[in-house]
């Protein structure tokens, strides 16, 4: 059951990542087409090199539409987006970096501790691969977390597979 399961979130997991933008093209192309514009690309490279670079954009402008998003139900909340902890390399691969590092050295939530006293915060956003995460060591949100306040904790619909026979 979890293999389907695992196989079938990656399924919609790749269509969302490819379908939009690569519709997107064939559609417009098509209209251009009907349309018996001038611009159309008639060439098979030319026409494989719009594919192509339908992908970075379309991940480029959904990854700042769901930051936008983000912050804007935060406001709708009356709340605020804890501190994104810098990165200096590109998609927070020093990050991922130190935390490969930290794992493999020490204990992870050492790295987790320096990250934070970098922001000056007790709960921060960590972003790699263009995917946040939130992280904390503030005692109050640990104990309302562990206490009564599990269920109030989103889980990813990945998280929920993995966990299905323990939750």
């Amino acid at each position: 059951m979890f293999d389907i399961e695992y196989r079938l979130w990656l399924l919609r997991r790749f269509s969302k990542l490819f379908l939009p933008p690569l519709a997107a093209v064939y559609t417009t192309l098509r209209l251009l087409e009907d349309s018996s514009n001038t611009l159309v690309p008639k060439s098979l490279i030319a026409r494989t090199a719009c594919y192509i670079l339908s992908l970075p954009f379309y991940w480029a402008g959904w990854i700042q539409f769901c930051n936008w998003d983000n912050e804007r139900r935060a406001r709708k909340l009356g709340a605020r987006l804890p501190p994104l902890i810098k990165s200096k390399r590109f998609g927070g691969l020093d990050l991922k970096e130190r935390l490969v590092n930290g794992m493999s050295n020490d204990y992870v939530g050492v790295v987790f501790d320096e990250m934070l006293d970098e922001v000056g915060a007790d709960t921060a956003r960590l972003s790699i691969l263009w995917s946040e995460r939130v992280i904390t060591r503030d005692p109050d949100v640990l104990k309302f977390f562990v206490s009564t306040g599990f269920p109030h904790f989103g889980r990813g619909e990945l998280a929920q597979i993995r966990f299905r026979g323990l939750l």
